[in-house]
């Protein structure tokens, strides 16, 4: 975690959460998740975060497009998730499918 306040900056490796409810806690999530929206954001890909929530938006030509895209960004969050000690759940993790009429 970094924290920069006028021209200092302090930087700390973050080894606890905070509980659930805390005054603390959105404001470390979003410190912590800010690192994974960048990457997510640099491949092209929309995101939107809420709490402990994550909707990316993906567009492409074709469904395979689509599915390797999403594949991609999975493996991001989970690969970000173990280096966070965060666990991602595979019950609530599901990706939808839209087809733009033309």
């Amino acid at each position: 975690m970094c924290v920069v306040g006028g021209t200092n900056e302090v930087e700390r490796k973050v080894c606890r959460g905070c509980p659930q409810g805390s005054v603390c806690g959105p404001v470390v999530w979003n410190m912590m998740m800010d690192g994974l929206l960048e990457e997510i954001g640099r491949r092209g890909i929309s995101c939107v975060a809420y709490a402990d929530d994550l909707l990316c938006m993906i567009e492409a030509d074709n469904r395979k497009e689509i599915e390797d895209a999403g594949t991609e960004v999975m493996e991001m969050v989970v690969a970000w998730g173990n280096g966070e000690g965060v666990e991602i759940s595979k019950e609530k993790a599901v990706m939808l499918f839209f087809r733009k009429n033309v």
